[in-house]
């Protein structure tokens, strides 16, 4: 067990929204503007350097942006690193997620580089691995929140390098906040088990809610987005304000 500095906040972005992973043989870290790997005994080999360096050469009205917000995971059943940041508000009005895939399973090597299309900011991007797809979620802004997103991208095109690989998305849902996508690590879920999607309503009914999202990558209009299970945590209050924190009377 090694324990060893990472990436500094090298930008000066608060926060700086610190994300890693981990394969067989590197750990790939990124914060809000930058990525750095190393190998598992500890040592750099590469970074920290801007996250877009990952989408340099990718030509699009993205192109030049490094707005952050990024998400890196392994995909332990394909043996890739799985990269993104958002591209927001660009000079078209869109914005964007950039998604960057590994071609082989060294971080240090080449990618093949997606931006999925966006009317609006998707702020808050969380990112999970299924066997489907690599399924996302968004908060939406234009001015204010309008409204929470899901998203699902079509891995098995991406893993091979296919720039037809499609999007399925739902949204937008203004009654939820932060939806969270599933992630599998260790046995892969099941043929044609949809990716469960969690959200803490605590706005109204006050309910754990899983959502689930089936995708049809053969007819896209047939893929689904509907409420699970609704599970009841018992009493709680979203206001952080009060709680008192030891030894200070800061709340």
């Amino acid at each position: 067990i090694l324990s060893f500095d990472g990436v500094g906040n090298v930008n000066g972005v608060y926060p700086p929204d610190t994300d890693g992973d981990v394969g067989p043989d590197h750990f790939f870290q990124m914060i809000n503007l930058s990525f750095a790997i190393w190998d598992k005994q500890g040592n750099k080999l590469y970074g920290p350097v801007d996250n877009s360096t990952l989408w340099e050469g990718f030509i699009g009205p993205w192109t030049g942006s490094n707005d952050g917000d990024p998400i890196i995971l392994y995909d332990e059943a394909a043996d890739r690193w799985v990269a993104s940041q958002f591209a927001i508000e660009q000079p078209n009005g869109k914005s964007y997620e950039l998604v960057a895939v590994s071609v082989t399973g060294d971080p240090l090597g080449e990618y093949y580089r997606y931006a999925f299309e966006f009317d609006d900011f998707n702020d808050y991007p969380k990112l999970g691995v299924w066997r489907d797809g690599y399924y996302a979620t968004f908060n939406f802004f234009d001015q204010g929140f309008i409204g929470s997103g899901v998203a699902a991208f079509e891995r098995e095109k991406m893993l091979a390098g296919d720039p037809d690989a499609q999007m399925v998305f739902f949204g937008y849902f203004p009654g939820k906040f932060s939806l969270q996508p599933s992630d599998f690590d260790g046995q892969m879920p099941p043929e044609g088990a949809p990716n469960y999607v969690a959200t803490m309503n605590a706005f109204n009914n006050k309910q754990l809610e899983i959502y689930e999202f089936s995708v049809d990558w053969q007819t896209p209009a047939n893929s689904t987005y509907q409420l699970g299970v609704s599970l009841n945590p018992g009493f709680f209050s979203i206001e952080l304000d009060g709680i008192p924190q030891p030894n200070t009377s800061t709340r």
